[in-house]
């Protein structure tokens, strides 16, 4: 199958999946990338290794993906669909549709230096959810105060629990 015809039929079946439950959406986004890993490694090495660690990863039981990061994600499919010829711009769409759905983020708030999205976040060394900046890189503990690298360990996407836990979400 060609890059281009995998991508069609990728962005078929994510437009039905995105508006289902969590289970559905992670097992398209998982049968979606099969097909679409061998393209991606010649794309972005890096990025293709994030994705695969990501979808490796989530648990559908464990994670939140709400009605406003669904949105997202249909946001970006319709560019994708629009951009199908640009194969390159379509994998960096795809690849922020995944963190879009994998990867808790709200609308209401943003970096204090770029405005940009902030995703939530898992510090296995000190026990708490960061939020992380898309955009710069900016690092933020639940309250917005900014957070030194040097204080940060290995970061993952915060799950429902941690979320609950520290009352981001009810």
């Amino acid at each position: 199958m060609k890059v281009k015809s995998a991508l069609i039929m990728i962005s078929g079946k994510l437009e039905t999946a995105i508006p289902s439950d969590n289970h559905e959406i992670i097992c398209c986004l998982k049968s979606t990338w099969d097909k679409l890993k061998r393209f991606s490694k010649t794309i972005d090495s890096s990025a293709t290794i994030y994705i695969d660690e990501l979808l490796n990863n989530c648990d559908a039981e464990k994670i939140i993906i709400s009605q406003e990061m669904k949105e997202d994600a249909m946001h970006d499919l319709n560019r994708l669909k629009e951009e199908i010829n640009n194969v390159y711009f379509c994998f960096k769409l795809y690849y922020g549709l995944v963190e879009d759905l994998l990867i808790y983020h709200r609308s209401d708030e943003c970096c204090h230096l770029c405005e940009g999205q902030l995703n939530y976040y898992f510090n296995d060394v000190s026990n708490s959810v960061l939020k992380e900046c898309a955009t710069c890189g900016r690092l933020y503990d639940i309250d917005m105060r900014l957070v030194e690298f040097s204080e940060v360990g290995m970061l993952r996407p915060a799950n429902r629990d941690e979320l609950l836990i520290n009352k981001i979400i009810k």
